[in-house]
């Protein structure tokens, strides 16, 4: 078992579209007992919402909204639904 940690991003919309991103969870169509990882681009950035087409489920809401910069993970975002 490895732990680590993971920073927390704020930077501009333009950076946001140069990057994918992943949702990292328990999914519950694969039984709750497995994390899971998709990614894919933004497809809108607004003030207050980040859209993506990412293959989410149950089980993932709370889970963090983040993308690999300078070799480390940062969350930019919670999935909510």
């Amino acid at each position: 078992l490895k732990t680590g940690w993971c920073g927390l991003l704020a930077t501009t919309n333009t950076d946001l579209q140069e990057h994918k991103f992943s949702i990292t969870g328990y999914s519950g169509d694969k039984g709750f007992n497995q994390m899971w990882t998709m990614c894919d681009s933004l497809k809108k950035i607004t003030n207050n919402e980040l859209a993506y087409e990412i293959d989410t489920n149950s089980g993932q809401n709370g889970a963090g909204i983040w993308l690999n910069k300078w070799g480390s993970p940062y969350v930019v975002g919670v999935h909510t639904h």
